[in-house]
């Protein structure tokens, strides 16, 4: 078995039915492993004389059968029928610590991502500590519980002060699903009763012609600007409302801030990334942040790039 392909993923992620489409075109051998998904065929077989071998669908594995892992977003490993009794917990615990231990037999440079340099570039205080490091222009930040140290930093920016989350932007309560996005603060308006609960994340509010999502993978950069005004500015988190009425266009990266995303990537030794930033109507470029698991697929299908062509070259490489 040669070149064989393993994506790593769940059964809702909508960016690897695209590429897998692609890779069907292609004539790719891959291999598409929902962690998620009850995998009745699932077994690991290891052997101190043989090492370690992993039977998913039709194929029977070794790590060196393995050519490239794209780590994309895989959720809890889900194998057999199992119920909530302590018991069922120790099951899948030995399944998750089975699997991870054949993955463990592949090297770190044949992921996109490895999962330690994804874990290492998610946090987004550490992105903007490293990004000024890197030479970026990043937005005023303060994290605190402390509502006098925040409203002195709301005082400073004239009230223009924006809040977001420092983890995710997604709750889900039962049948219900929250988004949370980027949003401007008012200080009339908010309630701090629960201020002092956890950390809050706010930033000065940085007056943007547009945002830009670039996508990152082996030193191929490629940048898109998304536009959609507000009431004639531009729209403080460009998320809203599914991107409806949003526009796009390729856009030149400057050399300076080329060069600053090459060496703020390679620093988290990751091999993708997609880095979210706005520019003003300076031309200024603002580095927001880097998500080693960003979502590019939708810009393919709509037509702005191709991303799809480089990615798979890297990942067969």
């Amino acid at each position: 078995m040669k070149r064989i392909l393993l994506f790593l993923t769940n059964s809702t992620d909508a960016t690897c039915d695209y590429l897998c489409e692609i890779a069907e075109e292609k004539n790719i051998e891959y291999i598409r492993f929902d962690t998620d998904f009850e995998n009745e065929n699932l077994q690991v077989n290891y052997s101190s004389s043989r090492n370690i071998y992993l039977n998913l669908k039709k194929y029977t594995l070794s790590p060196a059968d393995v050519h490239c892992v794209w780590n994309r977003r895989p959720e809890k490993i889900h194998a057999g029928n199992f119920g909530d009794t302590p018991f069922d917990e120790h099951y899948r615990d030995e399944w998750r610590h089975a699997i991870d231990g054949f993955f463990k037999q592949i090297h770190p440079t044949k992921w996109v991502n490895h999962p330690f340099h994804n874990a290492l570039a998610i946090s987004k205080i550490e992105q903007l500590h490293r990004a000024k490091r890197f030479a970026f222009d990043i937005p005023e930040t303060l994290v605190t519980q402390d509502y006098a140290e925040f409203k002195r930093f709301y005082d400073k920016h004239g009230g223009s002060v924006i809040t977001k989350p420092i983890s995710h932007g997604y709750i889900c309560d039962g049948n219900s699903v929250y988004n949370i996005y980027t949003n401007a603060v008012n200080i009339d308006k908010c309630s701090f009763e629960n201020f002092s609960k956890c950390p809050n994340l706010f930033q000065e509010k940085i007056n943007k012609n547009s945002d830009i999502r670039i996508n990152y993978i082996d030193g191929h950069i490629h940048a898109v600007e998304l536009i959609y005004n507000d009431d004639g500015k531009q729209r403080l988190d460009i998320r809203k409302n599914n991107m409806d009425g949003v526009s796009y266009k390729n856009i030149t990266i400057p050399h300076k801030v080329k060069s600053s995303i090459d060496s703020l990537v390679r620093s988290y030794s990751l091999r993708f990334a997609a880095i979210d930033m706005g520019k003003t109507e300076n031309d200024d470029w603002i580095f927001f942040e880097i998500n080693p698991n960003g979502q590019w697929a939708w810009m393919d299908i709509l037509g702005v790039s191709n991303f799809h062509e480089n990615f798979l070259e890297k990942l067969l490489r």
